[in-house]
């Protein structure tokens, strides 16, 4: 059984990656940033070490002396970290440790790729497609004849906001302007304006060294709450030259729309770590954090691993049993993905509890 060390600093994408860790027969050790980690509660969690005093010296000291310990008494296969923190600081530290860490790009590196606006016009620079977008760097730079370039309605967006935190849609200048000068978690400027483009989310999932998608899956997300695995040639060609852009190499998720009247595709966001959505993947097929040990290890993987179907979460599983007769589009693989999250309640009830 190989050992893998999860670097964790985010528990709710943590959580995912030890679940396809688990899956693939890996012995997962948890270092957490966080001592009350609720990954500590999952019983797919064999050895749990909190290193605390996150973002110091201590921290990285810290953590250097506990994988080098591990390594020690463990064949460790490889490090992984679960967000970009994690994944900056394994790439910090990698000369340092003993065992390989799959951490290959940069922190700042990271943060260009994830910042919404940095993505942006780095994407408007090089020609590839976007959606009219604007930034607001202070109130006296919001006009109504720059939001109405941007087009109505339009989205305001953190700069570096996850999981559609903070996203607002407006549909005039008034109720915009308004909503910007109160003062909020989500006002704190500087913000990005993007056009609403009325169409389907589609979702491209990667690992990838030196610019290159060496792995990938692409799901649409479905009115019904489905995620279908399908084949988009040019979706692929748009990430490949997206990544070749930034020379990125890691886990990812590259958030498109495909407009539903043109059929154009725009390029969103970049999500530089592992998804909210892994264990997607994992029941069609694509295991990337047990991949991205392969890759560690200098072990080939498969280019494109998923098979094509459905697959339903389990929130929108729960959801379905008020319609029984709905169940039936479950295969045998989704009733094992939702029994993986229900029989490990634990962490979900102590994020729950917590928030």
């Amino acid at each position: 059984m190989e050992i893998v060390i999860l670097y964790s600093r985010n528990p709710a994408i943590g959580l995912k990656v030890l679940y396809c860790l688990s899956y693939a027969g890996k012995r997962v050790e948890v270092i957490a940033a966080n001592p009350a980690s609720y990954l500590k509660y999952s019983r797919y969690c064999k050895g749990f070490h909190a290193i605390g005093a996150a973002n110091s010296d201590r921290h990285r000291r810290r953590l250097v002396e506990r994988i080098n310990a591990l390594s020690q008494a463990y064949p460790v296969a490889a490090v992984l970290g679960d967000d970009i923190a994690s994944h900056a600081l394994l790439h910090d530290i990698a000369g340092d440790i003993t065992a390989p860490a799959f951490a290959p790009s940069t922190g700042g590196l990271l943060q260009v790729c994830h910042d919404k606006w940095s993505f942006y016009t780095h994407l408007l620079r090089h020609g590839l497609p976007v959606p009219p977008s604007a930034q607001v760097e202070n109130l006296s730079s919001l006009t109504e004849a720059g939001t109405a370039a941007v087009g109505y309605p339009l989205l305001v967006k953190p700069l570096n906001g996850e999981s559609g935190h903070g996203i607002r849609r407006f549909h005039d200048y008034p109720t915009l302007r308004q909503y910007l000068m109160k003062p909020g978690p989500y006002t704190a400027l500087p913000l990005k304006l993007q056009r609403f483009i009325v169409g389907s989310t589609i979702g491209l999932s990667l690992l990838a060294l030196n610019g290159e998608i060496l792995c990938y899956d692409i799901q649409r997300h479905a009115e019904d709450g489905a995620r279908i695995f399908e084949d988009h040639p040019a979706i692929l060609e748009i990430g490949r030259r997206i990544v070749a852009l930034f020379g990125y190499g890691g886990p990812g998720h590259i958030d498109f729309v495909q407009e539903s009247e043109s059929g154009r595709l725009y390029a969103l966001e970049f999500n530089c770590r592992y998804w909210y959505s892994l264990p997607v993947s994992l029941w069609h097929g694509g295991n990337f954090p047990a991949l991205a040990v392969d890759l560690a290890q200098g072990r080939r993987i498969p280019f494109s691993p998923t098979r094509p179907g459905a697959y339903f979460q389990p929130g929108t599983v729960v959801a379905m049993a008020r319609r029984p007769w709905h169940l039936a589009r479950l295969d045998r693989a989704n009733w094992r993905g939702f029994y993986q999250a229900v029989s490990d309640p634990l962490p979900h009830l102590a994020s729950h509890l917590r928030h």
